[in-house]
């Protein structure tokens, strides 16, 4: 597994701006290869840098969208972030050749030459960028975590969205968003249950503060006193819960453990 840059709707369009403008900036500069494939125009490289941002955001905004299962991080891997880093390429490529001849009908390299040209070029760097970071993260992740004692949770109230229903857990483990209600899942005679409640995760956060359930990713509230391990991988930590039956996902914004475990006792 692999971890997909955890990036905002926001920060998605400032680095795809970002890179369309580098482009834009390198093309105008450099006139890269001395290949004669850059006319002397000054629009030029604003189409390439605008092609570059319009064809990342598409790979980062639209696809995903369309195809949520594909690209959920637990299915991420290595390969997947290679071929789409290659799928990004292959398309500004495919986006520079169709804005010469077809917009233009200018007299350009052959497509297939442009093509592979750039698909070479760039596949070697992609490829050895995403292979050193999975080895950082995998290497950062993979140390042993030594969990920092945690005092004893007593029962936690919950009030659901419409200011009525009133829940009372003794031995509430996680707490996992779906849709616009939150599951909570506790022990009840020996058995783990999960508890529907109309509410979004941030509001019950909210109730639970000052207490060891805390946040630590934007889809779950974990009880820290029932967390018995750490591990990771590429991917970030995981918490195991109940002798590793349930494992919760840490998000690289909580990727310091015992920040993690020292939170609830600095709200």
């Amino acid at each position: 597994m692999f971890p997909r840059p955890d990036r905002t709707f926001w920060e998605n369009i400032r680095s795809s701006v970002l890179e369309g403008l580098g482009v834009a900036l390198f093309f105008w500069i450099f006139r890269p290869l001395g290949l004669g494939l850059i006319p002397e125009h000054s629009a030029y490289p604003i189409a390439y840098g605008s092609i570059v941002c319009t064809i990342t955001l598409i790979y980062r905004l639209v696809f995903p969208s369309l195809f949520p299962d594909f690209y959920k991080e637990e299915n991420w891997t290595v390969k997947k972030e290679i071929m789409g880093n290659l799928g990004i390429l292959c398309s500004i490529t495919l986006g520079i050749i169709f804005f010469h001849h077809y917009y233009y009908g200018e007299n350009f390299a052959h497509p297939l030459f442009v093509f592979l040209l750039v698909t070479l070029i760039g596949s070697i760097p992609i490829s050895i960028s995403v292979l050193y970071r999975f080895a950082s993260l995998n290497k950062k992740y993979s140390k042993p975590q030594e969990l920092p004692s945690v005092p004893h949770q007593g029962d936690v109230v919950l009030v659901a969205e419409n200011g009525k229903d009133i829940y009372r857990f003794k031995e509430l483990y996680y707490v996992e968003i779906t849709d616009n209600y939150s599951t909570v899942f506790h022990k009840e005679e020996g058995r783990l249950k999960g508890e529907l409640i109309r509410s979004s995760l941030h509001r019950l956060e909210k109730q639970l503060v000052g207490s060891q359930v805390v946040r630590c990713h934007r889809s779950y509230l974990v009880n820290l006193e029932k967390v018995q391990k750490v591990s990771g991988n590429a991917q970030g930590y995981k918490l195991h819960l109940l002798d590793g039956e349930i494992l919760i996902p840490v998000s690289r914004k909580y990727s310091d453990i015992r920040e993690l475990f020292h939170s609830s006792q600095k709200l």
